[in-house]
């Protein structure tokens, strides 16, 4: 306020000597231009000179007090690191500092901690407002490196461009580039999208697809239609973001279905020699089935396990088998044989029409079936009970 005081006392002075020099000269014209003006009108003149001085002098006086004297509202407003907002309306003189004018709210924000959107140190003129942010500290992460970093800046963008870190229209942030600034969300991942186009082939393995054809002979089989493989092949767009794939779309497919294999499995056990291993007592089962119906017989759950009971007892499995004990039948040159362990006597009295050979399983079945039909009945209760029946 002194210094304006200073100012507006040198101004008054420097406008009455003005005043003053204008008057003389004017009176010194005159004189030299010998005119007939009296003193009086002279001095009427000098008068209204200086009143108009007086006038100027008051004007210009007015609006230095009104300079020195003004007081203009500022808002001041403080952010902290937690994006929370205070504000204050305080008075100011147009010669105080914006700092000057900080210090007159009840806000502690020193320089090392604050960023503020004004010089400090200039003058606050016409500022209406002053804004101040509480620096946060944080990382960003970007293009394989953690840049460090402290700002006062409102939003994840602006701190990306305080660090000259540019981004390409596809590339992303976490948090987004619009995202207040606050210290819970200071660490930053720029993530750079890359894509491109993949194409890819793969074998459609091809199905075996398995019938029964009765007129093949049980065990054997043959294949009616070849298998081949079919292909797939596709066109993906991928995305990346920083090298990790976050996202894959199929955008054309071309398809070659597989052709399937086609197979017949015999099921006719009145042909050839039956191909099961010895001690395959299971592998029996369908002969057995067919044994028992070509007798005029259910094949009922209890009659088939009766059967391969009989079986694992005799031969185990096996249709060659030979009698390997001596008793009357071996002495007299009738000792068993086959899968059933059957005598030939027995054999040839009960052997079906066309299964003549004691040695194949299936023929060997029939007629043990047909002897302990008539000698047990259709139970067949004399089978399954040990060796011997």
């Amino acid at each position: 306020m002194l210094q304006f005081r200073y100012k507006y006392a040198k101004i008054e002075k420097e406008l009455r000597k003005k005043t003053i020099e204008l008057g003389i000269r004017m009176e010194k014209d005159i004189k030299d231009n010998s005119k007939a003006v009296n003193r009086t009108a002279l001095t009427v003149q000098q008068k209204c000179i200086i009143f108009l001085g007086a006038v100027l002098l008051f004007t210009v006086g007015g609006m230095l007090a009104y300079q020195i004297f003004r007081q203009d509202p500022v808002t001041v407003t403080v952010r902290n690191a937690q994006g929370q907002y205070n504000s204050e309306v305080v008075t100011s003189h147009p010669n105080e500092t914006v700092k000057q004018v900080i210090a007159k709210t009840g806000f502690e924000v020193d320089d090392q901690n604050y960023v503020c959107d004004k010089d400090r140190n200039a003058k606050i003129s016409d500022t209406e407002t002053v804004n101040l942010a509480e620096k946060i500290e944080g990382t960003i992460t970007v293009d394989g490196q953690v840049i460090s970093y402290s700002s006062g800046s409102n939003t994840v963008q602006d701190v990306l461009n305080e660090n000259n870190i540019s981004l390409a229209p596809v590339d992303t942030t976490d948090p987004a580039l619009d995202t207040p600034l606050t210290q819970d969300n200071a660490n930053i991942t720029v993530y750079r999208i890359t894509s491109r186009t993949e194409t890819h082939t793969e074998a459609l393995p091809y199905a075996t697809q398995q019938q029964n054809n009765d007129q093949l002979a049980i065990g054997t089989q043959n294949v009616v239609q070849q298998g081949q493989d079919g292909s797939r092949t596709w066109t993906d767009d991928v995305t990346y973001a920083n090298g990790v794939e976050t996202s894959r779309t199929t955008v054309s497919e071309q398809r070659t279905e597989p052709v399937d294999e086609i197979i017949d499995i015999g099921t006719d056990v009145s042909q050839g020699t039956p191909q099961v291993a010895s001690g395959d007592i299971e592998g029996w089962r369908p002969y057995v089935i067919a044994a028992l119906q070509a007798n005029g017989l259910e094949a009922t759950e209890s009659r088939v396990t009766k059967v391969l009971s009989q079986i694992k007892t005799e031969s185990n499995g096996n249709q060659e088998a030979q009698q390997g004990i001596i008793d009357i039948n071996s002495l007299t040159g009738n000792a068993a044989q086959g899968l059933m362990q059957t005598i030939p006597s027995t054999f040839n009295a009960y052997k079906f029409d066309g299964h003549d050979d004691i040695l194949n399983g299936y023929d060997n079945l029939l007629a043990a079936i047909n002897y302990a039909k008539t000698v047990y009945g259709e139970d067949l209760n004399g089978l399954g009970e040990g060796h011997g029946y």
